[in-house]
């Protein structure tokens, strides 16, 4: 089939409507199976660490699980310094999934490898 007019990929399609359509498809997620939320359910709670790992896994939204991710980074001893922690605490605010997933990885890695970033302004968050 040939390729028209109307497949021009910069073509403005998308509207506020669809944006938040597109927005709330992304927060839904493509759902868990049951015996998932069974299994996190039945988790242990006996310390800060326990509690915010339960919440995260069974968070509603991204926002949510990300902001339980940063109450286990600063429950966690020494967690703030590991790559992945820092880059969890550092992008824990963004709302956008998509966003907050790539800053994620340019800070992870910028942490882990400290070639990326020129100067420390480089390990804070882009809005």
């Amino acid at each position: 089939m040939p390729l028209t007019k109307s497949d021009n990929p910069k073509a403005d399609k998308a509207d506020a409507k669809t944006d938040a359509a597109i927005e709330k498809v992304l927060d839904a997620g493509a759902g868990v199976p049951d015996s998932y939320i069974e299994a996190a359910e039945a988790l242990p709670e006996h310390d800060e660490v326990e509690k915010a790992t339960k919440a995260a896994m069974l968070a509603e939204t991204g926002q949510e699980e990300a902001q339980e991710k940063a109450k286990v980074v600063d429950a966690s001893p020494n967690s703030i310094d590991t790559p992945s922690g820092f880059a969890l605490k550092a992008t824990a605010g963004i709302k956008d999934n998509i966003a907050r997933g790539n800053e994620y990885a340019r800070i992870k890695s910028a942490k882990r490898w400290g070639y990326i970033p020129a100067t420390e302004a480089d390990l804070k968050v882009k809005r």
